[in-house]
């Protein structure tokens, strides 16, 4: 379609920005995959203005580096003499969240070490309080699901939130991982007197038992422009 002029509507609908936010939760607390991105963060800001995330979700908090989001495939095929390959199928699929861990605290922590134990330390005569992450042996890695969140830019749809908000704001787009894991990447801490202090995780997702067909990994959400009920 000749232009002349102007924005095309759907290319602005569609634009994504970041930065983007993480919110966690241990799989293990119940294995099940989240009715819908409600259940996991409210999309509705209380009364302080924030978006709380719906226990036992939680957010990860600062980074100092930027998410990613990978997608990948296998494909093998049947080889013939002068025809190349042939009959090509997918054989495995995969994807994959990079988070950006600054808020260096204990559950952040534990999460970089894949920690088997922690503690909250009393405080007592002369010592302060303390909150321990146990560096240890271990032999496989927990599982979480993991939601990813970004945001429209201002200008791409607007979502009207109801009382006691009332805010309009842009929509976001949400990615659930229904059950991750660390890979087996190292993770680094790095103590630099000029940049904060940001560890690098990567999750790699794994189908989760009992999930539908064509979502055993998670599912991405468009919030649509409108007013919220």
């Amino acid at each position: 379609m000749a232009m002349a002029g102007g924005r095309n509507p759907i290319e602005v609908l569609e634009a994504l920005a970041g930065p983007a936010w993480l919110l966690i939760r241990d799989l293990a607390t119940s294995p099940v995959v989240p009715a819908d991105p409600a259940a996991v963060v409210s999309p509705v800001a209380d009364v302080a203005g924030e978006y709380a995330a719906v226990t036992p979700w939680r957010y990860t908090g600062l980074s100092a580096d930027d998410f990613a989001f990978e997608t990948g495939r296998e494909v093998s095929g049947l080889e013939y003499s002068g025809k190349g390959e042939l009959f090509k199928r997918v054989t495995s699929v995969s994807y994959q969240v990079t988070a950006q861990l600054a808020g260096i605290a204990q559950l952040n922590l534990a999460l970089i070490a894949n920690s088997q134990s922690t503690a909250t330390i009393a405080s007592v005569a002369g010592k302060p309080a303390y909150k321990r992450v146990g560096l240890g042996n271990y032999s496989d890695f927990k599982r979480y699901q993991i939601a990813l969140v970004a945001d429209r830019p201002s200008g791409a749809g607007v979502i009207v939130e109801p009382a006691p908000s009332g805010r309009s704001r842009p929509p976001s787009v949400i990615i659930i991982g229904n059950n991750v894991s660390l890979t087996d990447d190292e993770s680094e801490l790095e103590f630099s007197s000029d940049d904060p202090v940001n560890a690098e995780v990567t999750f790699s997702f794994a189908p989760l038992t009992g999930s539908a067909l064509g979502r055993e990994y998670g599912d991405v959400y468009e919030e649509t422009p409108g007013t919220i009920a």
